[in-house]
């Protein structure tokens, strides 16, 4: 651990310039690969010709009973390292919405709105630079402002969708600007 800390030095994610380090917070979407599981995201920035398009097919194997141990075995890891409550932010449970409420019945859901024009620019730079680093094939058609709010619309779609079948105490929706401040 230290020669790998010393290593690596002081960095910054490419993606939004936030410190890393081996101990930074991340999205546990990264655990999802090495644990055999599926995640959309992944897969579309790891192989973006032959990734699952289907939206059903896509919802289907977020929920399915192999994500579900993955994602429960992921949270017990956590709560057994941290003793505490675990806060997730990860972008791909939009498609997990449903097996998180079934695993975590008293979990509260924080929904994170920002402006649009920020959510865009945002997600087409973090695709870029993450499909430079992760991608192992070559994207016949580029990431642009369309394949973007196409993107956009699905995780909205599916993140609205799920919303309405909670309860209004189950949820809560935030403005970006109202956390950062």
């Amino acid at each position: 651990y230290r020669l790998v800390k010393r290593m690596m030095g002081k960095r910054t994610r490419l993606i939004d310039n936030m410190e890393f380090t081996l101990t930074s917070p991340q999205e546990e979407e990264w655990m999802y690969l090495p644990e055999g599981g599926y995640s959309y995201l992944f897969e579309q920035l790891i192989f973006p010709e032959t990734a699952v398009s289907n939206r059903e097919a896509i919802l289907e194997l977020s929920n399915d009973q192999k994500t579900r141990d993955i994602t429960l075995r992921i949270f017990k890891k956590l709560t057994f390292a941290y003793q505490k409550r675990i806060v997730s932010k990860s972008p791909g449970h939009f498609s997990r919405l449903p097996l998180l409420q079934e695993v975590f019945p008293k979990s509260l859901i924080v929904f994170l709105v920002r402006n649009p024009y920020d959510v865009v620019v945002s997600t087409m730079n973090t695709r870029k630079i993450l499909t430079r680093i992760l991608s192992l094939q070559r994207r016949s058609v580029p990431d642009n402002v369309t394949s973007t709010a196409q993107f956009l619309s699905f995780y909205y779609d599916v993140v609205h969708r799920h919303l309405k079948n909670l309860n209004e105490n189950q949820y809560i929706t935030i403005k970006y600007e109202d956390l950062a401040k």
